[in-house]
C-alpha cells in the first residue's frame, strides 16, 4: 500500500526547532517581541501564527527549514519508518515547504537513515500528492481530516468493489504524533495519534500495516 509521510513535526521536532528561531530573530533583530513566538502555547494549528503575525512565522520556518541538514529524527522515527518499507509498502514523503528545500530534504532523509521513497516538497495542498494513499502520518489536523473523509476516494473504491477488482472497499487511516493542537482528533474515527514513535509502531502494528514483533524469551 501507498503511505504518505509527512516530515515537520512527524520526522523530526520541528515545534521545538521553530521556538529556537524565534530567540535567533530576537536577538538578530535586538526585538523582544520575537520572544512571544518563543512561548506562545500552540492549542490550535494557527496560535504562533496569531501571536506575532504570519510573515513573522514565515520567516522561523525559513530559518528551520535552511537548517535541515542539521535537524535530528525523533527517537525511533527511523526504525518505525524503515519497518514500514519492509513490510512493502510504498512510501511518499509529502512536506509543505518550498519546493528550493526539496535536495536537502532528500539529502537529510538518507543520511539520517529514512528509507528510500518519492520526495514532495510544496508549499500548496498536499491531496495531489496523497490521492492514491491509504495510510498517512502527519500531525496537521485539516490535511488529516481531508485525508480521511476524502469523498473522491470512497467513490473509487465503491466502484473498484462494483467492477469486481476488489472485495471491499479499503479505508483510510490516519497515524500523527499527538499534540494540543490536533488532540481533538483522538475521537475521531481511523485517526490514531501517540505521543511517541514507539506509540505510533503500537498502533500500526495493532491495524496490521506492519507486522507484530515476537519478543525472544
Amino acid at each position: 500500500m501507498n503511505i504518505a509521510i509527512d516530515v515537520d513535526n512527524t520526522l523530526y521536532p520541528f515545534d521545538q526547532e521553530c521556538r529556537e528561531a524565534f530567540f535567533e530573530m530576537a536577538l538578530e533583530k535586538d526585538d523582544r517581541e520575537y520572544l512571544k513566538g518563543a512561548y506562545a502555547p500552540q492549542v490550535e494549528w494557527r496560535s504562533l501564527g496569531d501571536v506575532l503575525g504570519f510573515e513573522a512565522l514565515l520567516e522561523a520556518i525559513e530559518k528551520v527549514h535552511d537548517q535541515t541538514l542539521s535537524q535530528v529524527p525523533y527517537k525511533g522515527a527511523v526504525r518505525v519508518v524503515q519497518r514500514i518499507k519492509e513490510e512493502g509498502h510504498t512510501i511518499k514523503y509529502v512536506t509543505t515547504r518550498n519546493d528550493k528545500y526539496w535536495s536537502d530534504t532528500y539529502e537529510w532523509l538518507m543520511q539520517t537513515g529514512f528509507p528510500g521513497g518519492e520526495v514532495f516538497c510544496s508549499d500548496q495542498d498536499k491531496t495531489q500528492f496523497i490521492s492514491n494513499c491509504q495510510y498517512i502520518i502527519d500531525d496537521r489536523p485539516k490535511t488529516i481530516l481531508d485525508f480521511i473523509y476524502d469523498h473522491e476516494w470512497k467513490e473509487n473504491q465503491d466502484t473498484l468493489c462494483q467492477l469486481g477488482m476488489q472485495d471491499e472497499p479499503k479505508v483510510r487511516k490516519a497515524f500523527g504524533l499527538w499534540f494540543p493542537y490536533n488532540q481533538a482528533l483522538t475521537d475521531v474515527r481511523n485517526v490514531l495519534l501517540a505521543p511517541t514513535w514507539r506509540g505510533l509502531e503500537y498502533y500500526l502494528e495493532r491495524k496490521g500495516i506492519i507486522g507484530n514483533v515476537v519478543a525472544v524469551p
